[in-house]
């Protein structure tokens, strides 16, 4: 009798151990398949053809149709092709975010911290990690500095990685700013891998002015593995 009670609790002493056991490699599997560990994939913004296209220092423009103005069929391509990489006017609206508006996003912003926000919305988002997310966000604001003729239009797409209700760091993606008779413009194409190329430049009523490129790669600014 005593005999059989023993194998009886080494059974359940070995049941235990083996749930024990299994519960441990569930943790490592969780562990494993954690957001952290994954390969971070971001949202796709822009024309990948920013990447690889060319431009001139400047080309010539007719603001106004003005019929005295000639412009050469090469100015004429040039700044078709420069209008097919605004995408801006196509991304969608979404959920209005007052977390983001009275966040440091805008208040270390040196112009959309004195502007107007009239629009801040979030258009996507994606989690990179069990505490942070990224999100896409779309700014419309104005700003009445009080020197310039007319108010300065602000246009923007941002993408703003947030731990918690904390934003931890913010990249632009596509920035318009209209001043009186002048524009900068900087647009940007992200890949899903987190690599950015950028092009930039100013508008005036004649001409637009290339003002060069750059590379960036969102996971090293972003600090993600």
């Amino acid at each position: 009798m005593r005999k059989h009670r023993n194998i009886v609790l080494i059974m359940m002493l070995f049941s235990i151990i083996s749930c024990k056991k299994i519960n441990f490699l569930s943790q490592i599997d969780n562990v494993q398949q954690s957001p952290k560990q994954k390969n971070i994939k971001f949202k796709e913004f822009g024309n990948p053809n920013i990447q690889s296209e060319k431009f001139p220092t400047e080309w010539k423009i007719n603001t106004y149709d003005d019929e005295s103005t000639k412009i050469s069929k090469s100015d004429e391509e040039v700044q078709k092709k420069f209008e097919s990489l605004d995408y801006f006017k196509n991304l969608k609206t979404g959920k209005n975010s007052a977390f983001l508006r009275n966040s440091s996003f805008v208040k270390k912003d040196s112009l959309l911290n004195l502007a107007k926000i009239d629009s801040l919305t979030i258009i996507d988002s994606t989690f990179v990690s069990n505490k942070d997310k990224i999100f896409y966000a779309k700014t419309i604001a104005t700003l009445d500095d009080g020197k310039s003729e007319f108010p300065i239009g602000i246009s923007r797409l941002d993408m703003i990685l947030v731990e918690g209700n904390k934003v931890k760091n913010a990249i632009n993606l596509y920035s318009e700013t209209d001043y009186s008779y002048l524009t900068k413009q900087k647009n940007c194409y992200i890949d899903k891998n987190g690599a950015i190329s950028c092009v930039n430049f100013i508008i005036d009523e004649t001409k637009v002015s290339f003002k060069g490129s750059s590379k960036l790669n969102a996971k090293k600014i972003f600090n993600l593995k």
